[in-house]
């Protein structure tokens, strides 16, 4: 009985001692893999914030791109017609388009949901005033439809776009 005494005056301490050590060396490993993480989400987020506020800079000269009047400065040449102006300004809303689909890698769903639907209604916008004008009249006359139109609406879905993108850039950036 007495060995066994003493055996458990020596086992029973150095457990204690181990345990105590395992739960330190734990907590302290758990520790430091947690920071790891943290630096290198840091270090990921350093990158990828340039990135994401240069995306939102080129959606929102894409949107800009498509108002009524620079779109139909940009688009119209001379002895062009109807017709043609509502070909070249659709043809430049969907290259400018294409050319930023990548940005949508960088932001909300929901901004480029809008932006979506801002090219949208402006494609059916332009195909609505090319519909009230003779496809083989001076381009003139289609842009004055295409600007009243774009006048009556109270709120054009570009800027609803533009207010949605900057709102989030203040909110995720500033």
């Amino acid at each position: 009985m007495n060995i066994i005494l003493q055996i458990s005056q020596i086992v029973l301490p150095a457990l204690a001692v181990l345990l105590v050590s395992y739960f330190l060396v734990k907590k302290f490993l758990d520790h430091q893999t947690e920071q790891q993480r943290l630096d290198l989400k840091l270090k990921m987020q350093e990158s990828v914030t340039p990135i994401r506020l240069q995306a939102y800079e080129r959606l929102i000269l894409l949107l800009e791109r498509m108002q009524p009047a620079g779109i139909l400065m940009r688009s119209n040449r001379p002895g062009m017609s109807a017709m043609e102006l509502q070909a070249a300004m659709l043809q430049q809303i969907r290259d400018e388009f294409e050319h930023n689909l990548s940005q949508q890698l960088y932001i909300s769903l929901q901004a480029w949901e809008k932006v979506r639907n801002a090219r949208e209604e402006m494609i059916s916008m332009i195909n609505t005033a090319a519909t009230k004008v003779q496809p083989d009249v001076p381009a003139a006359e289609f842009a004055q439809q295409w600007l009243a139109q774009s006048l009556e609406t109270d709120k054009l879905p570009i800027q609803d776009a533009l207010d949605f993108l900057k709102n989030e850039v203040r909110q995720s950036f500033f």
